[in-house]
């Protein structure tokens, strides 16, 4: 994974919520709001300091004047410990308030920065004894944290904001605090942590998510001994940019048990994106027994530049051995996310590496230690993450095509084990506002091509976890009449999630009609063909987002994004959309446009506020419609099914 694009990752883990919510209409909110401290001062006044972490004043920068990209404060300064990276200043010391009466049900504070509790922390004590606490969530974005202290009211508080560091210039060893406010309304998640296990407020519930942490690129997806295997760039809450590879299994690409790291920071060092292979000819030679071994080939930093190193298991994916020596030295620059298959033809291993700039290598091997490069692609409208495939067209086995997938992106062509040459223009197979870095899971059974990508941007308030992936999608090449086109469509495995059923057929559809009034947008699948007949437009509005086809201009769209998409069979259009609790998949026309959004989003919208207002909680809306608009429709055929969640038993898990 690119370096500078880690480093942006991190930096915007919880960034700017995008939604319709109220925003404060001044500091403080409702007039009848008590601000303990919205910190506009040019002292402290009667706050009291120790150590040099807080300065002799509120301020936005660092203590020698670095400039801080803040984003969500109010005013012109907070309460800020931010030192400076790689100097000596050891920014540590608190800041503690006056004693104040505790008058309104809730106080909320907008907070960034560390989210390790050992480090940094804003307390609430009560009668000596601290009874309420807060971190940041490792960024500069700062987000609305909420007590509810209605069980203290009357009663004297007292608060103080603490960066303990004693690490010398640590990029995340800060705290930044703002708007300390009383408060009868909540303005942010309360005690996220203390939420059960994978019920939290935003935890998706058919999507994959870690238990903790953030999660980003998917790495060393793979089938093997009846397991599929997914694994994420995995950064702990509180370790900075230290990636590790986290690792999962399922048995039917629904429900996942979590495994210890595959590859674990702690132990390896840090290991960026690549991809995972059954050595089903143990052309390495680390099998034991009958247990086929599962190598994992990731990117990692000696002296600064990308090489490829090895990581196997020999017993199904439970621990793992590194080779010493990196297989792959470096090429130029930081060159990473390595993407290895089998070619049957040659019987060899073919990797693709991307390099710097706009270029990939191609490597062979016979034993997956010894590469040799045997060709260099030059091609600038592709980026990081490459994936490749073969498959069938229109399912016929003689008819194949090999398919090169980068970011969101992919070229259709032919491939001799060393060249690949397109034959169709670039496609985009998803026009959604969040997906990136989607991999197919390594020699599926029966030829499949079943991807996952990373859900990349959405926000989850004060969750303990962050970042989602998709939900796994089965691949097909079709022909249609621009061209062999890639389709995507959820996999026939999310039938295990079915529970209710709703179905409707030939119902007409006026402007104005909802036959979906009765349903709630909880956890969905929704299959519809709809006869567009004179409707201008048709579509649904989920959860207040709207998806729909627009007949005139021939576009498909979803939550702002769209994408040209002709009619099929002349006058009907099929949408297939998965709801789930903070996102909605949208696969039109049997999957040649698919659409992934999450419904709170931040960075990857490219949207930041830097200062006040600044949106409070979002509560999400649970209305479902469809609707025609300029003309009747009608809906030859629509089943939509209500999900349980994939965390419905967890077992072990």
């Amino acid at each position: 994974m690119k370096k500078y694009i880690l480093v942006i990752v991190i930096f915007f883990l919880c960034p700017v919520l995008l939604a319709e919510t109220s925003l404060l209409p001044t500091a403080a909110g409702k007039t009848d709001d008590i601000v303990i401290n919205d910190f506009e001062a040019d002292k402290w006044d009667q706050w009291k300091t120790t150590g040099p972490a807080f300065g002799t004043g509120p301020r936005l920068e660092g203590l020698n004047g670095t400039k801080m990209p803040l984003r969500g404060y109010f005013g012109t300064k907070c309460a800020n410990s931010y030192a400076v990276m790689n100097t000596p200043e050891k920014a540590v010391g608190t800041l503690t308030s006056p004693d104040f009466v505790i008058e309104r049900k809730y106080i909320n504070l907008l907070i960034g920065g560390n989210n390790n509790k050992e480090h940094c922390i804003v307390e609430l004590f009560v009668d000596g004894k601290s009874v309420r606490d807060a971190t940041g969530r490792q960024n500069f974005q700062l987000e609305w944290a909420t007590w509810d202290v209605s069980e203290f009211k009357g009663r004297t508080g007292v608060i103080k904001i603490q960066d303990k560091t004693e690490v010398e210039g640590g990029r995340w060893d800060f705290m930044v605090v703002d708007q300390i406010t009383q408060s009868n309304e909540q303005f942010g998640e309360i005690a996220p942590f203390d939420q059960e296990l994978y019920k939290e407020t935003y935890r998706p519930q058919i999507h994959w998510t870690s238990k903790t942490g953030w999660i980003n690129d998917v790495n060393g997806t793979v089938y093997s001994a009846g397991k599929w295997h997914l694994m994420n760039q995995h950064v702990r809450f509180g370790e900075g940019m230290n990636a590790s590879w986290s690792h999962a299994i399922s048995d039917d690409l629904t429900t996942w048990k979590q495994l210890d790291h595959s590859i674990d920071t702690r132990k390896y060092g840090t290991a960026w994106s690549g991809t995972c292979i059954e050595d089903f000819n143990n052309s390495a030679g680390y099998q034991v027994g009958d247990t086929r071994a599962i190598i994992a080939f990731a990117t990692q930093f000696e002296k600064g530049v990308g090489v490829v190193k090895i990581f196997y298991s020999t017993d199904g994916g439970l621990n793992w051995n590194p080779e010493k020596k990196a297989v792959v030295d470096n090429i130029v620059g930081n060159n990473r996310d390595p993407k290895v298959f089998w070619y049957a033809p040659e019987k060899k291993w073919v990797m693709v590496l991307y390099l710097d700039g706009d270029d990939y290598e191609f490597l062979n091997s016979g034993d997956l230690k010894n590469w040799t490069r045997v060709h260099t692609w030059d091609n600038s409208e592709l980026n990081e993450c490459p994936d490749m495939f073969e498959l069938p067209v229109d399912g016929n086995p003689d008819d194949t095509r090999w398919v090169f997938i980068a970011h969101r992106h992919y070229y259709v062509g032919t491939f001799d084990g060393e060249v690949f040459t397109p034959t169709e223009p670039r496609g985009t197979y998803d026009f959604g506002h969040n997906f990136s870095a989607a991999q197919i899971f390594s020699q599926a059974p029966n030829g499949r091509a079943v991807q996952m990508g990373w859900v990349a941007g959405g926000r989850y308030p004060r969750m303990p976890f962050n970042q989602q992936n998709s939900f796994p999608v089965e691949l097909s090449l079709r022909t249609t009449p621009d061209g062999i086109k890639l389709f995507r469509m959820p996999v026939k495995e999310i039938e295990k999630l079915h529970k209710k059923e709703y179905s409707f057929n030939n119902v007409s559809l006026k402007p104005g009609d909802n036959p979906l009034s009765k349903i709630k947008a909880g956890l969905l699948e929704i299959d519809a063909e709809i006869e567009i007949g004179d409707a201008k437009t048709i579509g649904f509005t989920i959860k207040g987002q709207n998806i729909s086809y627009d007949v005139a201009g021939k576009r498909m769209a979803s939550m702002g994004k769209d994408a040209v998409m002709a009619p099929m069979n002349g006058n009907k259009s099929k949408l297939h959309i998965l709801v789930d609790t903070n996102s909605i998949e949208v696969f039109a026309n049997d999957g040649e446009v698919s659409m992934t959004s999450c419904i709170i989003r931040g960075w990857w919208d490219h949207n930041r506020v830097k200062e006040n207002p600044y949106p409070r909680r979002q509560f999400l809306k649970d209305d479902v419609a469809v609707f025609a608009t300029g003309g009747t429709a009608k809906i030859t055929s629509m089943k939509i099914w209500e999900l349980k969640s994939i965390w419905s038993d967890l077992g072990d898990r």
